[in-house]
C-alpha cells in the first residue's frame, strides 16, 4: 500500500470514528465535606425548566438509569404535578412522606449545534476525454471532421461541514431532611455528527449517575456487588482462621428476603451452555437449609 492509500485509509478511519461515536460527557463535581461518608437510597429527580417536554423526558431518563442500577428514584412530577402550585415547605413534607432522602435538581444550560469542518487531506484528479465532430455534405457523400478534447476533474478528500449537538447542565443534590446542598456538578456533553439531542441526553444521564457513584453518594448495583464480594471473602477467611467463632451471617436479598445462617463458600456460576452468569455464595440457614445465591442479588450483607 503506497503512502497516498495509507493516508486515505487513515482518513476514512478518522471519519468513521467522528461520525459513529455517539456522545461523550465531561463532569466536574464537588462533595460537601460533611457528606463524604453518606449514601442516599431514595432520590427524587427534578428537572428545573419551564419546557414541560424537557422536564418529563429528563426526569424519566435519570429515574430509569438510577432504577437500572438498583437505586430507588421517582420523578418530581409524580408527587408535584405540573398543574399545581407547591410551597417549599409542602414539597419537603411530601418528599418526607414518600421516604425520599435526596433531591437531585437538574438545571438546563446552553445547548445548540456546533458546525465542524472535516480537514482536507488530499485530492484526486481524474481525466475525461470527449470527442466532437462536424458533418459536411459533398458530391461523394459527406465529410466527417472529429476533434478530441481532454478535461481534468478534481475531487477533494474531506472538507465537509458536519453538525454536532451539545448541551450543558448544572446539577445539585440536596439533603431533604435539612435542605443542605450536598453536591454540585457542571457537565458538558458533545455528540457526533450522527447524534441528536436524545443521544446527548442519554449520555448525560448515564454519566451523572456514574459520577454520583464515584463520589460515594449512592451505591449502585456494581458497587454493592463489589462490597459484598469483599465481605464474603473476609467472612470465609475469618472462619477458616478461627473455626470456633460464634458469629451469625445475615444476607438481605434485593426482594427483601432475609436469610440468617452461616456462609460456607462461594463459586462461579455457569449456565447450561457454559456461559458465565456470575459469582454465587452458599449459605446454610438456621434450619440447616442450603441456599445458593448470586452475589448480584444480595442487597446487604453483615454479621451479628
Amino acid at each position: 500500500m503506497n503512502m497516498k492509500n495509507k493516508l486515505f485509509s487513515s482518513f476514512l478511519l478518522g471519519i468513521f470514528i467522528l461520525l459513529t461515536g455517539c456522545a461523550s460527557t465531561s463532569i466536574t463535581s464537588f462533595v460537601d465535606p460533611d457528606y463524604r461518608a453518606v449514601q442516599f437510597k431514595n432520590i427524587l429527580v427534578a428537572a428545573n425548566t419551564n419546557k414541560l417536554g424537557d422536564r418529563l423526558s429528563m426526569e424519566n431518563r435519570i429515574v430509569e438509569v438510577l432504577a437500572t442500577n438498583g437505586i430507588k428514584a421517582i420523578p418530581s412530577y409524580s408527587i408535584f404535578p405540573p398543574t399545581r402550585e407547591f410551597t417549599d415547605s409542602l414539597k419537603t413534607i411530601l418528599m418526607l412522606e414518600s421516604k425520599i432522602d435526596g433531591c437531585l435538581m437538574v438545571y438546563f444550560g446552553e445547548r445548540g449545534i456546533e458546525q465542524v469542518q472535516i480537514p482536507v487531506i488530499g485530492s484526486r484528479t481524474k481525466s475525461e476525454s470527449q470527442t466532437t465532430g462536424n458533418i459536411t455534405p459533398n458530391f461523394n457523400g459527406i465529410d466527417y471532421n472529429s476533434q478530441t478534447t481532454s478535461e481534468s476533474k478534481t475531487t477533494f478528500i474531506g472538507g465537509e461541514i458536519v453538525d454536532k449537538p451539545y448541551a450543558e447542565f448544572e446539577i445539585k443534590l440536596f439533603d431533604v431532611f435539612n435542605g443542605k446542598m450536598v453536591w454540585i456538578a457542571n457537565s458538558f456533553t458533545g455528540g457526533s455528527a450522527y447524534s441528536n439531542f436524545n443521544t446527548v441526553y442519554s449520555s448525560f444521564c448515564n454519566n451523572i449517575v456514574n459520577r454520583l457513584s464515584e463520589d460515594n453518594l449512592i451505591r449502585i448495583s456494581i458497587d454493592i456487588k463489589n462490597i459484598n464480594e469483599k465481605e464474603i471473602a473476609r467472612i470465609i477467611k475469618e472462619r477458616q482462621d478461627k473455626p470456633d467463632q460464634n458469629k451469625i451471617d445475615v444476607v438481605v436479598l434485593n426482594n427483601g428476603e432475609i436469610i440468617t445462617g452461616i456462609i460456607l463458600s462461594r463459586h462461579e456460576e455457569y449456565n447450561w451452555s457454559e456461559e458465565y452468569t456470575g459469582m454465587k455464595v452458599t449459605i446454610q440457614d438456621k434450619d440447616k437449609v442450603i441456599h445458593r445465591i448470586l452475589i448480584k442479588d444480595i442487597r446487604e450483607l453483615y454479621q451479628k
